[in-house]
């Protein structure tokens, strides 16, 4: 199995996979080794330099390139390649700039250098080593059709040389690796020599093959000609090729990362890909990870995104944030690139592209499913609702809301907070006098309903009826319980929650409460267990502590990574996990994913349950959750 989830250095030039690092070390190690074996040992003489002489000059250069002074090298050549007159080492001349350019960075002058050479002298014993360097040059581009059209005419010029044996076994390797690019059947026309077509023949096959389309490959390799070709190597390739089955001559699936692996964001980036890449261990699939750091910024997260659009992915994974999940998911929809939005929970998300997918619930999902269940399983009907004034709050209380609406329940009443709000006992007042004012609509339930407030308010105030001024009494008092709302919706903070916790029992609303999907917080739940006893609440990915498999998992990821998985670990796990199960189920290019993806019924993993049936490329898959007597668990629903 092919799998690298490392962090590629970003001044280091792309390689197809893995695997090609080692072509890249190929193409690299032999450099212009004509040059060098011809000029074996140089014994400089600086007077001799001095004096201008071309060979003592072409030795100096030589030598300063060797010690890794590649500007002053850059300058003798340079005068030396500018002489009016032709001199015998020009062609060294020009080959030794193109290494020297490309060691400065500046492969378009290398190119320049090498055509120039192969422009002025075509027929120089350098000319191989020039078209080695152009395929190289073009390698480093990720140009890789243009790289083996080098490699080929190099082969086509002299098919029996070390150069051009070379060149088949690193073009080999380099379609193995993974070819993703279309107009290499276009270089045929351009082969001269009967074994550079059968080279070129044999490539294309491994590349049909590679892309899952066999028959197709069948079809390169019956044009090839055997009789003809009299290499050896080619010919063990091509029985090779034609023995095994044509699915073990597959490309991995190429999937593209790109996460927060450095800045203020790390952390959870660094956990999440460590429990993507816990899921590809012991697994029969072949998968390429193709990983880039966002760096916690929007900028260089749109930046490495652009770098992934290129780089002939089947699908991408990221971000975490929710503004950059967006700016990434529109770049991916202008490319009509399968997006996976791996934990961002805003709505909307899976609306910029037909091929987006949110892989965790959205609000209105998370919302909607809280009020359903407390609903039909826990039998509530009248709500309230008390959320921060804010995009987040607003989404949450709209979809509760709209849930209960549909449901036939009832909102007694809605109240706001503007976040950094230390004390809400106005908007607890209010909820209290709706609740007081509120009438339930079947006519014996408002009977009873009338009588428990008339015994309230003999309990406040013996020696009156009930009356409006009872009324306001009892808003007031605190120590009336509020008995007509039976679940009361707060889709607040983390932070928050040790807050409106205790005011919340001070209002003395006798109501379930019912959180949001940043309830999950063991501490600050159990800091406020007396009022929150039994609340419900929603969350992303969970799985018990005390689960075998969950077990399991964190036991393999303390071993691989000697930490602790987060939650985020888990997510990542799951959703790898769901990938791996459609490439099983014979899933490999990104429509087939996308395709198997839209039509997904259900799939448990396990922190949480995949389904995109029927409900716009956003999981629907939400995990309920209860805090009771001092323990989250999860809710069957």
């Amino acid at each position: 199995m092919s799998v690298n989830y490392s962090v590629r250095s970003f001044s280091e030039p792309p390689v197809p996979n893995s695997s090609s690092r080692g072509t890249r070390s190929w193409l690299y190690g032999i450099l212009f080794f004509g040059v060098f074996t011809l000029v074996a040992a140089p014994c400089f003489s600086t007077a001799a330099a001095q004096s201008g002489d071309p060979q003592s000059l072409f030795e100096q250069s030589l030598i300063l390139y060797r010690n890794g002074d590649y500007e002053q090298s850059r300058t003798v050549l340079t005068n030396l390649a500018n002489r009016g007159s032709r001199h015998p080492h020009l062609t060294k001349t020009y080959l030794l700039l193109s290494a020297v350019y490309e060691k400065l960075g500046d492969l378009t002058q290398a190119q320049h250098y090498a055509r120039q050479l192969l422009r002025q002298y075509p027929t120089s014993r350098f000319a191989g080593e020039a078209l080695f360097a152009l395929a190289r040059y073009y390698y480093a581009e990720e140009k890789y059709v243009e790289s083996l059209s080098y490699l080929l005419t190099l082969i086509d010029r002299n098919p029996t040389s070390r150069l051009a044996d070379l060149s088949l076994e690193i073009g080999t390797k380099m379609v193995a690796d993974g070819l993703y690019e279309e107009g290499l059947a276009s270089l045929v026309a351009e082969r001269t020599s009967p074994s550079g077509k059968n080279i070129l023949f044999f490539w294309l096959a491994r590349q049909s093959y590679g892309l899952g389309r066999a028959a197709e490959g069948d079809v390169w390799l019956q044009k090839i000609q055997t009789t003809t070709s009299s290499h050896a190597k080619l010919q063990e390739l091509v029985r090779a090729l034609k023995t095994k089955p044509a699915n073990a001559w597959l490309y991995p699936v190429r999937i593209g990362i790109i996460l927060p692996l450095s800045g203020e964001e790390a952390d959870n980036g660094t956990d999440f890909l460590r429990g993507l890449a816990l899921a590809l261990d012991d697994q029969p699939q072949k998968i390429k990870l193709i990983i880039r750091d966002s760096g916690s910024s929007i900028k260089r997260s749109i930046r490495m995104m652009r770098e992934l659009l290129d780089s002939h992915v089947s699908l991408i994974i990221g971000e975490l944030e929710g503004d950059r999940t967006s700016a990434l998911a529109a770049l991916a929809a202008e490319r009509n690139v399968l997006y996976l939005a791996p934990v961002a929970s805003d709505n909307g998300i899976s609306d910029l592209g037909a091929r987006v997918f949110q892989m965790s619930s959205d609000l209105e999902t998370r919302g909607a499913a809280i009020a359903r269940y407390v609903y039909k399983t826990m039998g509530l009907r009248t709500f309230a609702t008390l959320a921060p004034a804010d995009e987040y709050g607003q989404a949450m209380t709209d979809a509760f809301s709209n849930a209960v609406d549909r449901l036939g329940g009832t909102m007694v009443a809605q109240q706001w907070y503007y976040p950094g709000t230390q004390d809400v006992s106005r908007q607890f007042a209010s909820i209290r006098e709706s609740a007081l004012h509120f009438s339930p609509r079947d006519s014996l339930t408002l009977a009873v309903y009338q009588d428990s407030l008339a015994v309230a308010a003999r309990e406040i105030q013996p020696d009156y009826d009930y009356s409006h001024n009872t009324y306001r009494t009892m808003v007031q008092d605190r120590e009336v319980a509020i008995k007509s709302i039976d679940g009361f919706f707060m889709p607040i903070y983390a932070e928050d929650i040790s807050l409106l916790g205790p005011q919340f029992a001070l209002a003395n609303i006798q109501a379930m409460p019912l959180g949001g999907d940043d309830w999950l917080h063991n501490e600050a739940l159990r800091n406020q267990r007396r009022y929150l006893d039994g609340a419900i609440f929603c969350a992303g990915t969970y799985a018990p502590e005390t689960k075998i498999d969950y077990i399991q998992f964190r036991n393999s990821f303390r071993e691989r990574t000697a930490a602790s998985p987060g939650p985020l670990a888990l997510s990542g796990y799951d959703i790898m996990q769901l990938i791996l199960q459609a490439i099983r189920a014979g899933n490999r290019s990104d429509s087939e994913i996308a395709s198997y993806l839209s039509q997904l019924k259900q799939f448990s993993a396990l922190g949480t349950t995949f389904s995109f049936v029927n409900h716009h490329r956003v999981n629907a898959g939400v995990v309920l959750l209860q805090y009771k007597d001092g323990i989250v668990v999860p809710l069957e629903h």
